[in-house]
């Protein structure tokens, strides 16, 4: 191996910062949209996770769970419903309102009771601790609900399958290149108002917020297509 170390990015910030993993992850993500025509929506997923999966990979596992059910959840709702004439299918703003929707009500069963139930049931049952290092829980406000939406278009398996590239080779770049060749380091990286992130439960406020603004982005796209 090479003995290389290249003190590139601002020590101040960058150097252990998630908005490097993610400008990385923006870049495979247009790779593959460029190349080979894979969807351009969930930028930030793949650089977001990145650092995720080398600190609480546990978390990923959740996260990737709860998505996969936030996207069957919906999709029954907008599409198998509306096959019966019992809904309409969700489009746009509107399904993305849908999903983050359906991400709260997800993450607020397991993460607010199913997960811990099960933490508890192993240890006094089998005396096994599933929440390896306090990481069975999901991560991020909204990235639920992105990871749902990247699946949409391309469909469930197709969806998982370029969303596990783009976040694997992600990784392979944070990991051997950026971590092992640069100052960059998930010593002490932080997410921004990570006591929010890591618990559904620890700011209602911010969910109120998010909701309400997705709820009046949805209903402005509906006023502006019928010129209102």
């Amino acid at each position: 191996m090479f003995d290389i170390y290249l003190p590139i990015l601002p020590a101040s910030y960058l150097s252990h910062s998630v908005v490097t993993t993610v400008w990385i992850g923006i870049m495979v993500v247009a790779f593959f949209n460029l190349r080979f025509g894979w969807v351009f929506t969930g930028l930030i997923v793949p650089g977001y996770l990145t650092p995720l999966l080398l600190i609480k990979p546990l978390s990923v596992v959740v996260i990737f769970f709860e998505s996969v059910l936030t996207y069957q959840l919906i999709y029954l709702i907008s599409e198998v419903a509306s096959r019966h004439s019992l809904w309409t299918n969700f489009f746009g703003r509107d399904r993305f309102f849908a999903l983050l929707l359906g991400s709260v009500a997800v993450r607020l069963f397991f993460d607010g009771w199913a997960l811990p139930w099960l933490t508890h049931y192993s240890i006094s049952t089998y005396g096994v601790n599933l929440d390896v290092q306090d990481s069975l829980h999901s991560f991020g406000l909204i990235i639920v609900a992105l990871i749902a939406n990247y699946l949409w278009k391309p469909k469930l398996i197709s969806g998982l399958f370029q969303l596990v590239i783009t976040l694997g080779i992600t990784y392979i770049i944070v990991r051997y290149i950026l971590i092992e060749y640069t100052n960059f380091s998930l010593s002490n990286i932080g997410y921004l108002y990570e006591d929010i992130a890591g618990s559904i439960l620890a700011s209602p406020k911010s969910y109120i917020i998010l909701l309400v603004t997705a709820f009046v982005a949805s209903r402005m796209n509906l006023f502006l297509w019928l010129g209102i």
